[in-house]
């Protein structure tokens, strides 16, 4: 377990939500973290810490999830985190805020997110404040379709460090409002909720470099799969589709961490997702599958 302990003290950073970015950054990100803390309080209890580190990185990823055009997203690093006992909180630009809690007794880890969530409209699609207009073709597919935003996503973790990595599973809860393309429609608010399974794992491959991995399986309920996947209307580039509640996709994340020196690290991610069941078949998804590609550099003070 010793090996496994020093990988997971390497923050990952991507939870693209819902976009993939967000989505790896709190799998990968905030539960490796939650990894480390809960491993290390079970051999002592440490004296009170915090940790603060900065830096910058770039994405290539979709547009938005399921779409076949490809974006390049720059974005800041910023975390902070302060561990007293068993209880840690953080915040970070990526992850948003969290709050994370090892219970002893029990072996098992608790963490709570709140994270900026993403919006997908007729003129682009938007997250962590960035917009990012589409191509032509991809305008005209969205022409008609009713807009959808997440504000903020609020996910509920619950794992259990094992000596082969951490297993968990969460639920989050993502308020997306529904603005329709008609004037003179309402607007409405649908109440999402997507649950998964979480499997990470890190191994060191040398004093400087480390690699890790996580396994995750979605599936959303019925009123997030009406916000993100459904269409009500026909229009001229899209068919009316009513998406049903069952599992969205599951992905598959790697990443490389190099320590370039004692404050500077540098990590690169590559993560894929293939979708399943009507967000497979949903007309806003023109691929079936994506990847990811992220570069970050930071410096830990």
């Amino acid at each position: 377990m010793t090996r496994i302990n020093a990988a997971c003290r390497r923050r990952y950073p991507l939870n693209m939500r819902p976009t993939t970015l967000l989505v790896v950054a709190f799998s990968a990100g905030a539960l490796s973290a939650s990894v480390a803390s809960a491993q290390s309080q079970q051999t002592a209890a440490p004296p009170p810490r915090s940790s603060i580190s900065v830096g910058v990185g770039t994405a290539s990823t979709s547009l938005y999830p399921g779409s076949r055009e490809r974006i390049v997203l720059p974005f800041p690093s910023v975390d902070a985190s302060h561990t007293r006992g068993t209880l840690t909180l953080s915040a970070s630009v990526l992850d948003g805020l969290g709050v994370r809690y090892f219970q002893p007794s029990t072996g098992l880890l608790w963490n709570l997110a709140i994270a900026p969530g993403a919006r997908r409209t007729r003129d682009g699609y938007s997250v962590l404040g960035v917009h990012r207009a589409p191509s032509d073709q991809m305008r005209s597919l969205l022409q008609g379709s009713s807009d959808a935003s997440t504000p903020v996503s609020v996910v509920a973790m619950l794992g259990l460090p094992t000596s082969v990595g951490l297993v968990g599973a969460t639920v989050g809860y993502y308020p997306t409002k529904i603005t329709p393309a008609e004037s003179g429609r309402r607007k409405s608010l649908r109440h999402g909720v997507q649950y998964s399974l979480v499997y990470l794992v890190g191994l060191p491959v040398t004093d400087r470099l480390s690699v890790g991995g996580t396994l995750q399986l979605k599936y959303m309920s019925q009123a997030y799969a009406s916000a993100w996947f459904s269409q009500e209307r026909a229009t001229s580039s899209l068919p009316a589709f009513a998406a049903q509640r069952g599992f969205k996709d599951t992905q598959v994340a790697v990443q490389l961490d190099y320590r370039l020196t004692r404050r500077m690290e540098l990590s690169v991610l590559g993560a894929g997702t293939w979708f399943l069941g009507d967000a497979r078949k949903s007309p806003f998804t023109q691929a079936s599958h994506s990847h990811d590609l992220v570069f970050r550099l930071r410096f830990r003070h």
